[in-house]
């Protein structure tokens, strides 16, 4: 669940859009490497790895999440807010992120929680990312 958390954001299209940048960016699709480095103490495993993102995706779009989505005007940077339950526990992404005007490379910064079922603290961790094509 953590990897589809954080590959879900991958579908919120953006990019960093600089004075030299155009006015718009491409929705991301196809597949990507995603490198999570962290920038705060580490209380979660996450794991990087490949993820695939349709074009047309809509984010978060499983039922089970309840998610706030926020994407700029120009569709190159995205602030999301999303909350899972699931069998083992639940869990939530806080972040923004930033995509080159392709929508081939991003980065950001995410903070993610997961509370385990019967659990009364969640482990939490705050991480760069890195989203590459393939």
């Amino acid at each position: 669940m953590r990897r589809l958390l954080l590959a879900a954001l991958v579908a919120v299209a953006g990019c960093g859009a600089g004075a030299d940048e155009p006015a718009s960016c491409a929705a991301p699709a196809g597949t990507y490497q995603l490198a999570i480095a962290p920038s705060a103490p580490n209380g979660c495993q996450l794991s990087a790895g490949v993820v695939d993102v349709p074009a047309g995706t809509v984010p978060f779009a499983s039922a089970s999440c309840n998610a706030q989505v926020t994407t700029s005007a120009d569709m190159c940077t995205t602030d999301v807010v999303s909350t899972c339950p699931g069998d083992a526990g639940s869990s939530s992404v806080t972040g923004h992120i930033e995509w080159n005007a392709a929508g081939t490379h991003a980065t950001g910064s995410l903070t993610y929680a997961f509370t385990a079922t019967g659990a009364v603290t969640p482990c939490v961790s705050t991480v760069n990312v890195t989203y590459t094509q393939l």
